[in-house]
């Protein structure tokens, strides 16, 4: 029977097929052992396998034999399914990862801005304290003058009291420092 080149490279493919789940499916009954049969996929991977493999040998490979072959597509499916599954498990991990991590945001946000408002608070404190003390500045400057004015003053009087009550010739002279403090100079 000679078949065309497009059908040799069907039959070759459908044979390496065959081969290739011969193998995965030898390697996975080789780890897992009596748990190989305990998955429903696997034992029917298995069945259909062993039918294909009896098809091929026994008939020589007719085509509608060969059909059988086409339910091996419904691991491709079960494959496509379990990486789905996957994917969303994934991606429910992400987005649970997501939420806790935009909670945390929020609750930053919200540290952020009692943070700020005591902050504010502080500033406007600071501020009227500032004030209070710039007042206080004044105001003891102001006094420090004013007792500066009254010493000058006593001074003055004493040494008008203290001239009015000598009689001697001598006259005793006031001397102010720069600090305002009076001071009398006798020795003249």
């Amino acid at each position: 029977k000679v078949l065309s080149p497009g059908l040799q490279l069907i039959e070759s493919f459908t044979s390496f097929a065959l081969f290739f789940f011969i193998l995965e499916l030898g390697s996975l009954a080789f780890v897992f052992r009596t748990r190989f049969f305990a998955q429903m996929g696997y034992c029917i991977d298995s069945i259909i396998l062993v039918v294909c493999i009896v098809c091929e040998i026994r008939t020589g490979g007719e085509k509608t034999l060969r059909l059988l072959a086409f339910l091996r597509v419904w691991r491709i499916a079960r494959i496509v399914a379990t990486c789905v599954n996957a994917a969303e498990a994934h991606h429910e991990g992400t987005k649970s990862n997501l939420q806790e991590v935009l909670g945390r945001e929020e609750k930053l946000k919200a540290q952020l801005m009692i943070f700020e408002e005591n902050n504010t608070v502080e500033i406007s404190h600071r501020k009227q304290l500032e004030k209070m003390l710039n007042g206080y500045k004044e105001e003891i400057e102001t006094l420090g003058e004013a007792l500066k004015i009254a010493a000058q003053d006593v001074a003055m009087a004493g040494y008008e009291s203290t001239a009015s009550n000598k009689t001697s010739t001598t006259s005793a002279q006031v001397l102010v420092d720069e600090d305002g403090d009076a001071f009398f100079d006798d020795e003249m």
